[in-house]
């Protein structure tokens, strides 16, 4: 596992959008806004498109938005929104860095499709809830992120040591990081060489150089 990697993990989604409510139907509004059901219907084939089992309804996203009200009453944008949007901007970088280029991995073409079609979510206008709905205008999107997040966590852990890395190389070299080439071999070499370098000072610092003691003489 990567040094940075609990950076990437996501809390998962709250008990009111884990499973469909007995009271399915009862509501139309979430907050304020009165939701679209053909537009839901379309939400929750992409969530199971991502891995999510069932979808929502409409009275979980309701709930879902009242909690949320409670929790961060006044913010603009509540953390749990804020964070899985912050991993948003990471898939973004992600899969537009030449250098990184995650699907010309063995398995990357799937990463790769997956986050592409979470940033399309995301920059949508024709979203389940509209982005300036007060609140809770982000709240489809940060769904979308989790749900998908599993299936993307392990490239994104890498991706955040790949810049890590190349930041250290850009230091030594005296540059930008997007000043020279950088590639995933060359993070892979960098890592192995950050590797043998732990393991030399656990070594020496486990170890001594100086020779044993000499054996002593005892005068009877």
């Amino acid at each position: 596992m990567y040094a940075n990697a609990i950076h990437t993990q996501l809390q998962p989604l709250p008990a009111t959008t884990q499973s469909r409510t007995a009271g399915h139907g009862r509501r139309r509004r979430v907050g304020q806004l009165v939701v679209d059901e053909r537009r839901l219907a379309r939400f929750n084939r992409l969530l199971k498109a991502l891995g999510h089992a069932t979808g929502l309804d409409i009275d979980q996203l309701a709930t879902f938005g009242r909690t949320l009200a409670a929790t961060t009453p006044g913010q603009t944008t509540p953390d749990w929104i804020h964070h899985r949007l912050q991993q948003g901007e990471l898939l973004s970088r992600m899969l537009g860095d030449r250098d990184w280029a995650p699907g010309s991995e063995p398995g990357g073409g799937r990463v790769a499709f997956l986050g592409r079609v979470v940033l399309g979510y995301l920059r949508s206008r024709d979203d389940l809830i509209p982005d300036d709905t007060p609140g809770i205008g982000r709240l489809d999107d940060a769904i979308v992120v989790d749900v998908a997040w599993p299936m993307l966590a392990g490239e994104a852990a890498a991706y955040r040591d790949f810049c890590r890395l190349r930041d250290a190389e850009a230091r030594l070299r005296g540059c930008a990081a997007g000043g020279f080439r950088f590639t995933r071999s060359d993070w892979r070499a960098a890592r192995r060489a950050e590797v043998a370098l732990q393991r030399l000072r656990n070594r020496i610092r486990d170890s001594s150089y100086l020779p044993a003691a000499a054996a002593r003489f005892r005068v009877h």
